[in-house]
């Protein structure tokens, strides 16, 4: 045996390798050998496609699919760009240990290969496959999986890659695990030569080869085993009643081959119809786009109480002590924040009309960043770019680059300097933010809660009754100012009212603070987004060709009657008082400096930390926290639940999928990330309340009902959604 590698005689590839196939099924003992080449670099299991489909649909976001087109990026331009983004990572992990290529080796990412073949176009994809009973015991001990479940696991695992390598050719490459224990140098050559790469007996593994026998096969779930998986289990040479028996693969001409591209299988599959190809698996929850439409998010039941349940106390002041909002002059990037209906799209559009600065609609891109961060609903989430070598600073440092890009790709297509963001629910992200962006500042808007509740529930009444809106005024609010307190001087707040009635002295006082020239263009912002052809109906039901209209300050007030203004001052007269506003007068405005200084439209944090000091007394409610779906995605504590709405289909269906059941109780989630009362399709959170009418005709009625039946239909959907939660959430692994 030669001890030195073996050049080949063709030129070697340089794409990326993926490791691949059902969960248990040798990805892992592959990995290890080939990890071992001295060109080849593996990573053990990142899921990071998790993160790459975050891209594709921003997470529980309503536009989320649609974000990178705000910023003027197609679907190519997206993925080649994520290409460059996670290639540079992998790289350096390769680069660390001498090595020249690249892989990852993540079983689950079976169902993520369309996406990694656009994302890497010259990637190789290596699939395991392994006896289904062998793979049944494996995760009976290792994960607990009962006989059904892991039946299905591997059937719905390997039907998707034998769909997918037919679809990709010879970048396609499989193999079976107990031909590689048996004969690991003949499998491994096979492997190494199909790959282009040279042979190099350190792939060879030191331990005994195990025996296809080595493994009980289970008693009780053997019936089940053989209906369910028999037919696949023939196609890939395998016999239930027979473990140690193996039928070659490979055609006559090609019989003695133990390692198959998706060209062979393709022709495999066209030689035996024991198997309906007809059949399209549908991939688990987690491994699908997380449209708001189809999926919610539900705690666990081994999630423990919420430790940010208390009372609010103000963060400890940083960046800037007391400075003057008129100095330092900034060039970072302009993050708008504040809740939604306070007026933020004004601003951005306002902003966005100066010859220097570009401001896209909401794009929601954070919940990508957190993504990246914590890998969706998986185990080893918060680890994954540690295992590739990659610390926390240099992470953020990888991400800043990334993302900066994007948006200064978009600010020089139209021009412009420096770049912004407007997304209300970024409120909750300002601390990772700033971290992010060093040199980032932050506009925050604010609304009387009347103007803002009344905005909101208008709107979006059918998600945002008016107890919600209002507390969605107070949550987002306070969260606002007990981020900007610690950011400083590297927050001003302005208020709408402010904006609106004072537009040009307010918007003086705000480029200054930017450190931007005085641009007229502010002022006239719908006739530059006119000229621009820009789209007429924005966020919400703005129209960007609106000018300012000073009615909107008092105008909500006609829609109000007693039983709304009543839960208004019950819930939000303590921190209405701290913005200045008057519940009885809207137009009427308390500065928000201390006395004796010369009145402005914008204070900076370190002032309204101040300010909170002589409002230490004024009860503000319990420290509000993100919804669920503004956390990180990790599945100790959180998991995915299906929403069936009417007319809405969660995933591609197969001929023989099952119909889904009308189980009452699902969860649903609004914009605030709470759940809501819904109707549910297969693999949903389920109750035995009995039946429920479906959502839309719930809030169709609740919509006619006074508003003070509405709090008490909330408690009865409160408790129907306890109910549900406590029952069995159906999970994905």
């Amino acid at each position: 045996m030669q001890d030195t590698v073996t050049e080949p005689p063709q030129s070697s590839r340089t794409g990326p390798l993926f490791l691949i196939g059902s969960p248990c099924s040798g990805s892992a003992t592959l990995r290890r050998a080939l990890d071992r080449h001295p060109h080849l670099a593996i990573a053990a299991e990142t899921g990071f496609l998790r993160a790459v489909a975050a891209h594709e649909w921003i997470p529980f976001w309503k536009f989320g699919g649609r974000w990178y087109g705000r910023l003027g990026l197609s679907s190519e331009q997206l993925y080649s760009q994520l290409g460059g983004f996670y290639g540079r990572l992998f790289t350096r992990f390769a680069e660390q240990q001498g090595k020249r290529r690249w892989g990852d080796e993540t079983p689950y990412h079976a169902w993520h290969i369309l996406r990694a073949a656009r994302v890497f176009p010259d990637a190789t994809f290596v699939a395991s496959v392994r006896h289904p009973a062998a793979v049944a015991v494996s995760l009976r001990e290792h994960h607990d999986y009962g006989p059904k479940r892991s039946a299905r696991m591997w059937t719905r695992t390997n039907l998707e890659l034998v769909h997918r390598a037919r679809e990709l050719g010879s970048r396609f490459l499989l193999c079976r695990h107990e031909d590689l224990v048996a004969d690991p140098e003949r499998t491994l050559r096979e492997l190494l030569d199909a790959l282009g790469e040279p042979w190099a007996p350190q792939v060879l593994t030191t331990a005994a080869p195990e025996s296809a026998t080595s493994w009980p096969i289970p008693g009780p779930g053997s019936p089940l085993l053989r209906r369910r998986a028999a037919s696949l289990a023939g196609f890939f040479g395998y016999d239930l009643r027979d473990p140690s028996r193996l039928e070659p693969l490979g055609e006559k001409a090609s019989a003695g081959r133990v390692v198959l591209t998706g060209d062979d299988l393709a022709r495999r599959a066209e030689r035996i119809d024991s198997v309906d190809w007809s059949v399209r698996p549908r991939p688990p929850s987690a491994d699908q786009l997380l449209n708001p439409e189809h999926y919610t998010v539900v705690k666990t039941e081994s999630a423990g109480p919420n430790p940010a349940d208390t009372r609010w106390e103000p963060a400890p002041q940083g960046n800037g002590g007391g400075g003057s909002p008129e100095v330092l002059p900034r060039g970072g990037p302009v993050f708008l924040v504040g809740a939604m209906g306070s007026g933020t799209t004004l601003i951005r559009l306002m902003l966005d009309s100066h010859e220097r600065i570009a401001i896209p609609s909401e794009t929601g891109f954070m919940r990508a960043v957190t993504a990246n961060r914590c890998i969706p609903f998986w185990r080893l989430g918060g680890q994954w770019y540690h295992r590739l070598g990659w610390s926390e600073e240099e992470m953020d440092a990888a991400l800043r680059q990334f993302y900066s890009g994007l948006f200064e790709r978009f600010a020089r297509q139209h021009g412009k300097q420096r770049w912004g963001e407007k997304t209300p629910n970024h409120t909750w992200h300002m601390t990772e933010i700033a971290r992010l962006f060093p040199d980032a500042v932050f506009i925050g808007m604010v609304r009387h809660p009347g103007g803002a509740a009344t905005s909101l529930h208008n709107r979006f009444h059918l998600k945002f009754s008016w107890p919600l809106a209002v507390g969605n005024w107070r949550r987002l609010n306070v969260a606002m100012v007990e981020r900007a307190t610690a950011l400083g001087d590297r927050f001003v707040l302005c208020r709408y009212e402010d904006l609106v009635l004072e537009p040009e002295s307010t918007m003086r006082e705000l480029l200054a603070w930017l450190g931007e020239p005085w641009s007229a263009k502010v002022l006239a912002h719908h006739e530059v987004h006119a000229e621009r052809q820009a789209p007429v109906v924005v966020e919400g039901r703005t129209r960007s060709t609106d000018p300012i209209d000073v009615a909107r300050v008092s105008r909500w007030v006609q829609s109000m009657d007693p039983e709304l203004e009543q839960l208004l001052r019950d819930k939000t007269a303590a921190l209405a008082g701290f913005f200045g506003y008057h519940l009885d007068d809207p137009t009427r405005l308390d500065p928000l400096v201390s006395p004796g200084t010369q009145r402005r439209s914008i204070v900076t944090g370190a002032e309204l930390a101040r300010r909170r000091e002589q409002f230490r007394d004024a009860d503000w409610g319990p420290r509000p926290r993100p919804g669920l779906v503004d956390r990180p995605l990790d599945p100790r504590s959180l998991t995915l639940a299906q929403v069936k709405t009417p007319g809405a289909s969660t995933a591609p269906k197969s001929s023989k999928a099952p119909r889904a059941s009308k189980a009452p109780g699902a969860i649903e989630t609004g914009t605030d990330g709470k759940a809501q009362l819904g109707r549910a399709g297969s693999e949903t959170v389920s109750s035995d309340r009995g039946a429920v009418l479906s959502s839309r005709a719930v809030r169709a009625v609740a919509s006619r009902l006074p508003e003070s039946v509405v709090p008490r239909l909330r408690g009865v959907a409160a408790r129907a959604r306890a109910s549900a939660r406590r029952r069995v959430v159906s999970r994905d692994p």
